[in-house]
């Protein structure tokens, strides 16, 4: 992906304070997508709800893969 088109610089929000949203709440990038979500903060990047990386189980933190913007799921436990 060429970042360069986008107005937030790649990983400019990485060491901002973490954001504690619901999952729920978030606007999701299609209507096909149970978990993608779009960036609350750059608009144009994308929540893609991270795993473990052992038991591939879903986690309750996750980062935007374009701005770094980090969250924390406060609906994490009834997520599907």
């Amino acid at each position: 992906m060429d970042s360069s088109k986008f107005k937030v610089k790649t990983g400019e929000n990485l060491f901002k304070d973490i954001l504690f949203v619901k999952h729920k709440e978030l606007e999701r990038v299609s209507e096909h997508s149970v978990y993608r979500s779009s960036c609350l903060v750059c608009k144009t990047g994308i929540l893609p709800v991270c795993r473990d990386q052992k038991t591939f189980e879903l986690i309750p933190d996750d980062n935007c893969l374009l701005c770094g913007q980090r969250y924390h799921y406060t609906d994490f436990e009834s997520m599907p």
